[in-house]
């Protein structure tokens, strides 16, 4: 069966979209993107309804720039160690016909909240991600300033639109152009609460240390030992350093 097939039988009610667009590469210039596979497919269902709801709410056309990422791809364009395009549940687009990106934010900001969708947001200069990760989690692209100028919800829905008509110029940018990294934190409320945790348990964790600690820096330092184990002795507080600082800067960040 072909992605089109299962999709006309798993989504026939989706207004505005077809199976094609849900295969857009980006621009794929090094060739390492791929369809999606398809033990993936079924995570298109949620994400396919909720661009559904977003276009009909819009009331213009909207262009998929990114869905599907493969591993591969999604490392030589810097995307999340996490994304959610690997797994084939977000899509990166715009409505060039109405607005700006702060405009589509906005909107999808109200729909989530009413129910459409769960899942990340993410507002970028040219265009918004969309993702059903089943989490909330919003971030602002680097560089991304909202004057908080937003267009009202439209209620109607407009003629569909095609990739070759004039609402789509060949110019706009796509995910690889504008570099977009998904926040893996958002509003991730799990994970602050993960990251409080661990800052808390810091300095306890150091005032218990403190003996064996003292203990390494003097052997590694000024111990009698031989110059191997006096090398073993620093590489150890070394790196028993570098793991301390990682795990203070990754608590506040």
């Amino acid at each position: 069966m072909t992605f089109k097939q299962w999709f006309k039988r798993n989504l026939p009610d989706i207004r505005y979209f077809s199976a094609e667009e849900f295969l857009v590469k980006g621009l794929n210039k090094n060739g390492l993107n791929t369809s999606p596979p398809e033990e993936l497919w079924p995570n298109v269902i949620p994400l396919a309804y909720a661009l559904d709801g977003i276009r009909h709410h819009l009331g213009v056309p909207m262009r998929l720039h990114s869905v599907y990422r493969s591993p591969a791809y999604n490392r030589s364009i810097g995307g999340a160690r996490s994304s959610q395009h690997m797994l084939c549940k977000a899509a990166d687009w715009s409505a060039p016909a109405r607005g700006d990106a702060a405009d589509w934010a906005a909107t999808v900001r109200k729909l989530r909240a009413d129910g459409l969708y769960s899942g990340g947001l993410g507002q970028y200069k040219t265009f918004v991600h969309v993702d059903v990760r089943g989490s909330q989690a919003s971030w602002m692209g680097k560089g991304v300033v909202s004057d908080g100028t937003y267009l009202s919800a439209a209620t109607a829905p407009a003629p569909r639109a095609t990739p070759q008509s004039a609402d789509f110029p060949a110019s706009m940018p796509t995910d690889d152009e504008t570099h977009p990294t998904e926040s893996s934190k958002g509003d991730d409320r799990a994970g602050d609460f993960v990251r409080v945790l661990v800052a808390a348990l810091i300095l306890p964790a150091l005032y218990v240390l403190r003996r064996p600690l003292k203990a390494l820096w003097g052997w590694a330092w000024y111990g009698s030992q031989t110059q191997k184990e006096k090398a073993i002795g620093r590489i150890l507080l070394v790196l028993a350093a570098t793991v301390i600082v990682a795990t203070v800067f990754w608590s506040l960040i």
